[in-house]
């Protein structure tokens, strides 16, 4: 089924949890290749499956493309753009943002484990999975870095443990003053 790309819309979950990137190689390749994959939409017209291509063809100035309309549940479309993104090559940020999409998703159906269960359909380690977690909760700039291969995941979480076993002395040397001065 064809369909007027100035119908199509992005699906705002997709921004919530991937970035529009590398839009000028994939012109590139949509003008040396056409459009090999039919865009997926649901009932409204928001791409469920292709959001970098409509930016693409929207590029390149298309008038009309081919969509698969798929019919969704508001709680299963995280779920669908995830699936539809398993074999993009992803940053840290946008990994976390599917974990915690995924996260809700297997929360709503009572999954016992989350973190193993969000990490097994991600494809990868619990542990990786964790200490990217930690990381954002404590300093999240440190993802932008390692999403700029300035740091690793593991030097990153180093350096969150390493503040944090700052902070910590720095408390209890503040408590030891506290107590001594009321000793006094």
């Amino acid at each position: 089924m064809k369909i007027l790309v100035s119908k199509l819309k992005h699906h705002p979950k997709n921004k919530d949890i991937y970035k529009l990137s590398a839009i000028d190689e994939l012109v590139s390749s949509i003008k040396e290749m056409g459009l090999l994959e039919p865009f997926v939409v649901d009932e409204k017209n928001q791409v469920i499956s292709g959001n970098r291509r409509l930016e693409a063809v929207r590029k390149l100035g298309l008038k009309e493309v081919e969509i698969k309309r798929i019919k969704l549940k508001d709680d299963e479309v995280g779920l669908h753009l995830i699936h539809y993104n398993k074999h993009r090559v992803k940053t840290c940020r946008e990994l976390l943002n599917e974990s915690k999409t995924l996260e809700d998703y297997f929360v709503l159906r009572n999954k016992s484990n989350t973190r193993d269960e969000v990490s097994k359909e991600l494809g990868i380690g619990s542990s990786t999975l964790g200490k990217l977690r930690v990381i954002q909760k404590h300093d999240d700039d440190l993802i932008d870095l390692i999403d700029q291969d300035i740091l690793s995941v593991g030097q990153a979480y180093l350096q969150v443990q390493r503040v944090k076993k700052e902070e910590n002395a720095y408390i209890q040397e503040k408590m030891s003053r506290q107590k001594s001065n009321w000793k006094d």
